[in-house]
């Protein structure tokens, strides 16, 4: 499907009870993109609905706020109290589609007719015209969108690579050698195809810049009249075209092709598990004799001083030593390693946190219906001790009547 302009901010500050033609809550979704911003309002069941279409696609980072034991109850489906929870709930759910790393969801036709997002192709057209559009026998990286496009493609399967790390990680932290494996190869298989797809980017810069140079140079346009200042048509015809892709945009590309390749061969490397190296042991502290003799450090301690420390007590905390995860990285690995646990770490709270808000919720609710059961039984109670009393007096009327 052709490129839609990007989001960059989803919100839900609001929603409003409609009373007609039947009672129902709809939500204000304020989005906003790179250079416009609008507002779409959808129901619960709207918003369910696009739950389940995403799903379809790939599970959802986080679930939509589902519906409670009484929130089919008018008490419960209209309390302020709950709709402010789902609310936040649903705006969460969204935030958390539009800056997940994985642009499956962002890039379906289902999720960009919901919030009625624009074709950037089409705003292209209608800006610059058909001249850097796509011809029938260009290649499609040559077109400048379809190069961003692609580029865009080439960072999201980076970013599964990474992901087939961090699975790998967590398996040999709990020593599941198989998944371990298994997830090694798939982030080798996908990490592959990258170095052709780098190659056709890098390829189809060099057409855009040998295009975007002809034309530049060759402007066919019917001959001047007499008098007509030919300089003046030539800088505003060649700027026209040269500030689709100007100079300091090829440099901007290229500087981003130089970055795949660095963060390919980076995670090529971390793939490979390389063995430590000695500033990695420096920092974790020696765990056997050799590391002790390759130490730069301790070739300058004395001998006696080497035989003292064995046999000295040891004050403050124990050296950190190496695990079976962080032998094989880099430095930087280790940094991109805790970053990946701490934001692990974090869904996990945050996840937790939903689950106890829900809770909340539902306790809420029950302590509610249940308030209003002890009243019905009192009131019940109430009844049956009026129904008593009328009972006596008949009976007491009763035997009178008998006994005369």
């Amino acid at each position: 499907m052709a490129p839609h302009e990007p989001l960059t901010q989803i919100r839900i500050q609001a929603y409003d009870i409609v009373t007609t033609p039947s009672r129902y809550v709809q939500y204000t979704i304020n989005l906003q993109g790179p250079v416009r911003s609008w507002t779409v309002t959808k129901r619960y069941s709207e918003l369910d609905s696009l739950h389940h279409k995403m799903n379809a696609l790939a599970p959802t980072p986080v679930q939509l706020p589902g519906k409670t034991l009484f929130s089919s109850l008018p008490s419960q489906a209209f309390n302020a109290d709950f709709l402010t929870a789902r609310r936040t709930g649903l705006e969460r759910y969204l935030q958390a589609i539009l800056h997940h790393p994985n642009a499956i969801w962002r890039r379906s036709k289902e999720w960009c007719d919901f919030f009625g997002i624009p074709d950037r192709k089409a705003g292209a057209r209608a800006v610059s015209g058909s001249w850097w559009l796509k011809s029938e026998s260009a290649n499609g990286k040559d077109d400048a969108e379809s190069w961003m496009e692609e580029y865009a493609s080439v960072m999201d399967t980076l970013r599964q690579v990474r992901q087939y790390v961090v699975e790998r990680d967590k398996a040999y932290a709990r020593g599941d050698s198989t998944i371990a494996s298994t997830a090694a190869m798939n982030g080798k298989k996908v990490l592959a195809s990258l170095t052709s797809r780098i190659k056709t980017l890098e390829d189809a810069l060099v057409r855009i810049n040998a295009a975007n140079n002809t034309g530049n140079n060759t402007v066919n346009r019917p001959a001047n009249p007499p008098g007509y200042d030919d300089s003046i048509s030539t800088v505003n015809n060649n700027s026209s075209r040269s500030s689709l892709v100007g100079g300091g945009e090829l440099n901007r590309r290229n500087d981003m092709i130089a970055t795949l390749r660095d963060e390919r061969d980076a995670l090529t490397r971390v793939l490979a598990l390389p063995p430590r190296n000695v500033d990695r042991g420096a920092l974790f502290g020696a765990s056997s004799s050799g590391d002790s003799i390759n130490n730069p450090v301790d070739t300058h301690q004395p001998s006696s001083s080497s035989v003292t420390a064995k046999t000295a007590r040891k004050f403050g905390s124990a050296v950190p030593q190496e695990t079976e995860i962080t032998r094989p990285l880099s430095n930087a690995g280790v940094l991109q390693h805790q970053q990946h646990v701490i934001a692990t770490q974090d869904e996990d709270v945050d996840a937790l946190l939903t689950i106890i808000r829900r809770q909340k919720e539902i306790g809420n609710a029950i302590s509610d219906e249940l308030d209003v059961q002890n009243q019905m039984l009192d009131e019940l109670d109430q009844s049956v001790d009026r129904t008593k009393t009328g009972v006596r007096k008949v009976n007491r009327q009763l035997d009178k009547m008998g006994k005369g």
